[in-house]
């Protein structure tokens, strides 16, 4: 025979029961939103940290490369300068 449920056939032990697994279940569905949010942000940290370190490492290689000949006899080439040995062909198109 099936029984009927009926609501005087809850203990209390079950109510309270009940509503702690039912408040345990929704704190874990609302850590886990908290945990996820924590993660991307830590995520997005390390990947800001990576770029940084890379563009770091890049400024330093320039800096290095400042300090050089290599680098003064450029500049100097991009202002128009030459070597006192070097010829200087001009064209006049006009």
């Amino acid at each position: 025979m099936i029984k009927r449920f009926r609501l005087q056939d809850l203990k209390l032990q079950n109510i309270i029961f009940y509503v702690i697994a039912l408040y345990i279940v929704v704190m874990l569905v609302t850590q886990q939103g908290s945990l996820d949010a924590q993660r991307k942000a830590y995520e997005d940290a390390v990947n800001r940290l990576e770029a940084a370190e890379q563009y770091n490492a890049e400024l330093q290689k320039q800096r290095e490369y400042v300090g050089t000949e290599a680098y003064k006899e450029e500049l100097a080439r991009e202002n128009g300068y030459v070597d006192d040995d070097e010829i200087v062909f001009t064209y006049d198109f006009g």
